[in-house]
């Protein structure tokens, strides 16, 4: 395993690391050249730290193995991995190391917030999004537009809905169920709203939206 998976061990909470369908390793290969020019590893401290990841990834697979999809065990077991991982990593680092990657972990953290920030808009605003996309990808007329404004203000209520109803409730294939028939309803009242030419283009874009979501997938998986 190559020294430089340790960095993004810190920058990832430790359940969120272990519980993606991916290998844990995985995403933590991917800061290799952030540590290299960034943080300037000596030749021993690359050995130290690349057998410290080595014996972190391990643990951290046992973990979620052992947890059998319990979210609590593994959230308090991936905690205590990487607890001790940071106590020993603090050890092979010199003080400016430790500077520039607190550093890199606070401009992290911000981004985080600020993409968690716009995932969060109210569903009004994602409707109002959706509307102007479509607006702009479907050339709709005034009449149409506001038809489609209307259904995507039903759509996003329904889905908050659902969303309140299900806050308490693990039952998720009802939840996905209901969702399932919410947004089968709102593509066949759309249908109906649309010319055939805009239904097309829509369609077409779904299908686009749908394989780039895939790929992304597949590629977490390779």
């Amino acid at each position: 395993m190559k020294y430089y998976m340790f960095i993004a061990v810190l920058l990832i909470p430790a359940y969120a690391l272990v519980a993606q369908k991916t290998n844990p390793c995985e995403r933590l290969n991917r800061n290799h050249q952030w540590m290299k020019d960034s943080l300037g590893l000596n030749a021993t401290q690359q050995q130290q730290l690349s057998t410290l990841n080595d014996a972190t990834c391990v643990k951290l697979r046992a973990a979620k193995e052992k947890a059998a999809g319990n979210k609590e065990v593994l959230k308090k077991e991936a905690s205590a991995i990487m607890k001790n991982h940071r106590k020993e990593m603090s050890s092979v680092l010199n003080k400016a190391q430790k500077t520039k990657l607190k550093a890199h972990k606070q401009s992290q953290k911000a981004q985080r917030a600020e993409k968690h920030s716009k995932r969060k808009q109210l569903p009004g605003e994602r409707a109002e999004k959706r509307t102007q996309i479509m607006k702009d990808s479907l050339g709709l007329s005034p009449e149409q537009a506001l038809q489609i404004q209307e259904l995507n203000r039903e759509q996003a209520r329904k889905k908050r809905d659902l969303k309140t109803k299900y806050k308490n409730n693990q039952d998720t294939a009802a939840k996905h169920a209901e969702l399932r028939v919410v947004h089968q309803n709102y593509l066949q009242e759309l249908k109906g709203i649309l010319t055939k030419p805009q239904w097309d283009k829509f369609s077409a874009m779904r299908i686009e939206k749908q394989a780039v979501r895939k790929q992304r997938a597949r590629a977490k998986t390779d």
